[in-house]
């Protein structure tokens, strides 16, 4: 053999000791220890390149040992071997495998330990809720180191039956999500561990609960008030409830916090048109944290009117009182009252309005006079209203209270009348001006003056209105400032209020002369009169003897002195003066007089 030859077989050997010297041998994956039908306990494991034949199994009744050589396998390859009359039904078997201790001479290996008990289940940390309808389960690892696989089971129909509904495959990986409805009703769940051979433990009987969030919004509080379910899974228990809210799409923030026991919060710092979404956040002793389903609302508050507004009482048909009035549009009403007194008496019901579709409009009513029950006498008071109306919630509330005008006249003896009358009340825009009318001969009403809004009286001069009858009708109208509030429930002009109307009789100055001269500055006899009854008008004159000499239907034709076209002699005569007042009522009056020639 040659030099070269040898060296190239000294070199291949060397290579191949080297491979052999610094391989490095595993033990067998030792995966399952499975209980026969028989009690037998069957054992699985998986074999990779590294593992060296023969190999032992050992096992023990516990798991500190000592542990027991029940096994030997020679040949290479085998997976599995069956630990017969273990009675594994009943006793709690523990095994590991060791490879062949001489194997590339290095020293034995041993698998892990597994159990022919079934995979422990693990502790469950909890079940939240994520968003919407999505729940997260988190568990511990399984304390089985053969586990391979966790079976998730859900509360389906709520009776405390079990239905497996998903599988989360690797001992380290420790949590799912499920989809389900959260915010209908409490959500419980549980999990199980799964060896590599599908033997499966018993699932957690410390089931854990989705926390389920309700509410009740009292609108007229205003205020939410929350309700929640306990979580009670926590071995530690439960340190403290949060409360978060998302206010009008903003970040969800810490609100409340309240005690383990509590589970309710009335929350009352809503306002009308928030959007606002709620959860609540319990927390562990440990520190844990599950979420509650979120619950969102649209605040819709009942609305109490911000005004209510009588914006006229008003005097109408001679005899009736119209009350306009208007509430504020955005109120939440469900009827409205209307109050009356009478003067400066107390207020009673009038009248309650439950049929209006919308407060978009001025409201009118009229308090109409009944002779039969002498229910309103414009004549002799004013009459004060308010309206009180009643919103969603049944409270009560109260308008302006308005009054009308009740106007009261006199006749004086120097030919003028004398108006008095109580303020308007209330306008916003207060009383700009009081306008005086006085009805004429042919029943229209005539504009006498303006009188400004702090005065309340005003005396007529009526001398030198010689054609009337007597009696003389007045009104007063009271006209309203600015108020621009009336805008937005298209008054487009200021209103007015009218007073009753009411009348004074003059009565008939009489002034009759004691002697005429007919040829002189005085030459008919006849009485200066006024505001009479010319159809009821009757002069006569009588001699001495008591005949009549002269009469007269017309008040402005006198006795001229002459009886059947003769000058009667001078001398005293007798007369006679009948005619009707302004009131209806009969005048008459006998007198003396000297016809002076």
């Amino acid at each position: 053999m040659s030099f070269k030859t040898f060296t190239y077989q000294l070199c291949i050997l060397f290579l191949f000791n080297s491979k052999v010297l610094f391989a490095q041998t595993t033990p067998p994956d030792l995966k399952c220890a499975t209980v026969q039908v028989n009690s037998d306990v069957l054992l699985e494991w998986h074999n990779d390149p590294n593992v060296c034949f023969p190999i032992n199994i050992y096992a023990s009744q516990n798991i500190n040992g000592p542990y027991s050589l029940i096994g030997t396998i020679t040949a290479t390859g085998t997976t599995s071997f069956t630990h017969v009359g273990a009675n594994g039904s009943s006793v709690a078997w523990y095994y590991y495998i060791e490879s062949d201790t001489s194997c590339f001479g290095n020293s034995g290996v041993t698998s892990d330990t597994i159990t022919n008990i079934d995979p422990v289940e693990p502790d469950i940390l909890k079940v939240s809720v994520d968003n919407g309808n999505t729940i997260s389960i988190e568990w511990e690892i399984s304390p089985s180191a053969k586990t391979n696989a966790y079976i998730i089971y859900w509360d389906q129909n709520a009776n405390n039956t079990f239905t497996p509904i998903d599988t989360v495959w690797g001992r380290y990986n420790t949590s799912t999500t499920h989809i389900s409805s959260p915010s209908q009703r409490t959500e419980t769940y549980t999990v199980a561990s799964m060896d590599s051979c599908l033997n499966t433990g018993p699932y957690n009987n410390n089931t854990h609960n989705t926390i389920l969030l309700e509410d009740t919004v009292d609108r007229c509080g205003p205020s939410m008030n929350l309700n929640w379910s306990a979580y009670n899974d926590w071995p530690d228990g439960v340190d403290k409830y949060n409360l978060l809210l998302g206010l009008n799409g903003q970040p969800e923030s810490q609100v409340a916090q309240v005690s383990n026991t509590s589970l309710t919060y009335e929350y009352t710092s809503i306002n009308d048109g928030d959007q606002v979404c709620f959860r609540i956040e319990a927390v562990s002793n440990s520190g844990i944290i599950s979420y509650s389903n979120q619950i969102c609302k649209n605040i819709n508050i009942v609305q109490p009117p911000s005004y209510t507004y009588i914006s006229n009482v008003s005097v109408s048909n001679g005899v009736d009182i119209d009350v306009e009035y208007y509430i504020d549009k955005s109120a939440d009403i469900k009827l409205f009252q209307i109050y009356r007194k009478e003067g400066d008496g107390n207020f009673k019901i009038l009248a309650e309005n439950k049929t209006f579709s919308t407060l978009n409009q001025v409201f009118k009513y009229t308090d109409q006079y009944d002779a039969n029950n002498n229910n309103i006498d414009i004549s002799t008071f004013y009459y004060q209203y308010e309206i009180r109306p009643k919103d969603s919630c049944n409270t009560f509330y109260s308008s302006n209270i308005s009054r009308s005008i009740n106007l009261d006249g006199e006749a004086k003896y120097n030919y003028s009348n004398n108006l008095t009358w109580n303020s308007y009340f209330k306008w916003i825009g207060k009383v700009d001006y009081y306008e005086i009318y006085r009805k004429d001969n042919s029943g229209t009403w005539v504009f006498l003056n303006n009188i400004s809004s702090t005065d309340t009286f005003y005396s007529d001069d009526i001398s030198n209105i010689i054609d009337d009858d007597g009696i003389f009708c007045y009104k007063i109208v009271a006209t309203e400032g600015l108020n621009l509030q009336n805008a937005n429930y298209n008054i487009t002009q200021n209103p007015q209020s009218h007073s009753n109307e009411v009348c004074v009789t003059q009565w008939p100055p009489i002034h009759m002369p004691n002697a005429f001269t007919p040829l002189g500055n005085n030459p008919e006899f006849k009485p200066s009169l006024l505001y009479i009854d010319d159809q009821s008008y009757s002069l006569k004159v009588l001699d001495r003897w008591g005949k009549v000499i002269y009469e007269s239907k017309d008040p402005q034709v006198g006795w001229s002195g002459q009886f059947d076209g003769k000058d009667m002699p001078h001398g005293v005569y007798v007369y006679y003066l009948e005619f009707t007042n302004p009131d209806n009522t009969t005048y008459k009056k006998w007198g003396s007089f000297v016809l002076v020639r």
